[in-house]
């Protein structure tokens, strides 16, 4: 499954998501709706991370990902590169 169809399939759960860079690796960001802590959310996401860094067309870039309870423009800012930030559409 790629990112922007896991993105899609859990349409009523992420607000935003974006690729940017954070810590010098690339990081898979999203943004969830609701602020209440979801197990199978976070077991979905480390899932998808795991494919993530197996994929051979990754080989040698470092990936992560990181999910934020809802906030504001400004406190997601904070978290995207300022000259690299890729959001994906829902």
């Amino acid at each position: 499954m790629d990112v922007n169809s896991w993105i899609v399939s859990r349409n009523q759960e992420v607000s935003r998501a974006y690729l940017t860079m954070r810590d010098e690796s690339l990081c898979f960001l999203v943004e969830r709706k609701v602020a209440q802590y979801d197990p199978s959310f976070e077991d979905a996401l480390s899932d998808l991370d795991i494919k993530i860094s197996e994929d051979s067309d990754l080989d040698g870039i470092g990936v992560y990902s990181m999910a934020l309870p809802p906030v504001s423009d400004d406190a997601l800012e904070s978290f995207l590169h300022p000259k690299f930030q890729i959001r994906f559409d829902r």
